[in-house]
């Protein structure tokens, strides 16, 4: 018998708090139980101290084996870096790359960049000093800013296709070509993280840059 009235009052009991709990979540309405999604997102979605510390460290790490006198080291440690998929990772790889006075790494980073392009706009140089007549030319064969859409790539061979022109990054060069008159372009990695070179078309040839960052 008291075994029994001891269970009735924690039935009582537990009615009882559903009942003040329910009450409470109808009286703070959904403003309430808005914010309190909103908080629970955040808490779940934010990156945690920890997690900020570790990636931190790694950074350190990674710069540490860049300046490693290995230039196999070097190598290595940016093309993981370049793997990556952390965004700040990815673009301190190619900083550190473009800003290295190792060629073979200057080119690993210009490969990496071009081929995880999915367009570039060319800048002509110099058109201010043509002719009149040969600067109207130049503007109306190019435009102001040639556009390219780059359309397929082969990350083993570094072979590409910029609007279905077969084209191809090797070493520190970045060349396409769409035969005959058509637009053929032809780039060379300069100091820092800026190509240089020409773009032809319909007869027409004028300097052009490429910056990569």
């Amino acid at each position: 018998m008291d075994i029994n009235c001891r269970w009735l009052t924690l039935v009582r009991f537990a009615l009882m708090a559903t009942t003040v709990l329910a009450a409470s979540s109808h009286a703070a309405g959904p403003r309430s139980l808005e914010a309190t999604s909103i908080v629970i997102a955040q808490a779940t979605t934010a990156p945690s101290a920890d997690k900020i510390r570790a990636q931190s460290q790694r950074m350190r790490e990674y710069r540490a084996l860049l300046a490693d006198p290995d230039s196999n080291v070097r190598l290595a440690a940016l093309d993981e870096m370049l793997k990556s998929s952390e965004p700040a990772m990815h673009e301190l790889a190619f900083e550190a790359g473009f800003a290295s006075a190792d060629q073979n790494m200057r080119a690993l980073a210009l490969r990496a960049r071009i081929l995880s392009m999915k367009a570039f706009i060319l800048e002509l140089q110099n058109v201010e000093k043509l002719e009149d007549e040969r600067w109207r030319r130049v503007i109306q064969h190019f435009g102001p800013s040639p556009s390219f859409t780059i359309t397929k790539v082969d990350a083993q061979t570094g072979n590409i296709e910029i609007q279905q022109c077969p084209g191809r990054v090797a070493g520190q060069e970045f060349t396409f070509s769409c035969g005959g008159n058509g637009a053929a372009v032809r780039l060379r990695l300069t100091d820092g993280a800026v190509m240089t070179g020409t773009y032809s078309r319909l007869g027409a040839t004028v300097a052009v840059q490429l910056p990569l960052q």
